[in-house]
């Protein structure tokens, strides 16, 4: 990880700015005012000629958030702010070309053995009292397709809570999954119900020239949600992949009538996927 290259400054009713560091300096305003369970929604637009200029050139930009407000009886400009947050937020900021492959998965039995199928009880075992095990052959899968397709990026999606950001983190580090932003869904808020199927959605009007795969199971819903998607972006979404995670949990490949044959595939194992499929 980089070290962190930005802060924004929040709380109370003070103002949110961004600024970012490390020997160069830009400090961009954010949004005021919370939502209803205290969180900031916001965006930072910056021209190519910033971009450059705040990452040095590096594909990733360091963000931290902080606290702080204005200095008593300052004008409010970036120079009289004073930071407070003795424990300030750390983000990382994938930069994406404009145009390429982006890959977006699923986490729990796509790519880590979590078994929702098997019920509650050992989705628990599973997610607290044992380590994290990666789905065999899935790590390979996806260093085989960062080093087989140029300019290439990855999203993880989740409904996974942000509280196991940071044990899921070390798990995909730690097999050697590429290095990806991991979206998971909140434990409260209005953004819970159809949380993967909007972010993905939200990714795909982001980055309206590049070109996606979607990597799921058949262990909940996946290949419903990917068909929809597929449906209102065929010219976005280029291939659908759908791990089939236990006899009992076969895909109804019902589901992908009236899409061309090229365009899906259901699997049992990673090495009926070939990098060339894709």
């Amino acid at each position: 990880e980089t070290s962190p290259s930005a802060a924004a400054k929040l709380g109370g009713s003070w103002k949110r700015v961004l600024v970012a560091r490390g020997g160069r300096s830009a400090w961009y305003q954010l949004a005021l005012e919370t939502d209803s369970y205290g969180r900031v929604s916001s965006a930072v637009n910056l021209s190519c000629a910033e971009v450059d200029r705040v990452s040095g050139g590096d594909s990733w930009l360091g963000l931290e958030v902080r606290g702080g407000r204005p200095n008593r009886g300052s004008s409010g400009s970036a120079a009289s702010w004073r930071l407070g947050s003795r424990r300030p937020g750390a983000a990382q900021v994938q930069l994406t070309s404009t145009q390429g492959i982006s890959i977006v998965s699923d986490v729990d039995d796509t790519v880590k053995m979590t078994k929702v199928y098997a019920g509650k009880d050992v989705v628990v075992r599973n997610t607290f009292f044992k380590e994290f095990q990666a789905v065999p052959g899935m790590p390979e899968l996806f260093k085989s397709w960062a080093k087989a397709i140029p300019g290439v990026s990855f999203h993880f999606v989740s409904n996974s809570p942000p509280e196991l950001m940071e044990p899921l983190r070390d798990f995909l580090n730690r097999e050697g999954f590429p290095r990806a932003p991991l979206h998971l869904r909140p434990l409260q808020g209005d953004n819970r119900e159809n949380f993967k199927a909007n972010t993905i959605e939200s990714i795909l009007k982001k980055m309206p020239e590049r070109k996606f795969i979607l990597i799921g199971d058949s262990g909940e819903s996946d290949a419903d949600i990917y068909v929809r998607l597929l449906k209102n972006y065929p010219d976005q979404i280029v291939k659908i992949l759908i791990r089939q995670v236990h006899r009992s949990r076969k895909v109804d490949e019902d589901v992908f009538s009236n899409i061309p044959a090229s365009s899906w595939q259901v699997f049992k194992t990673p090495d009926e996927v070939m990098v060339e499929a894709v």
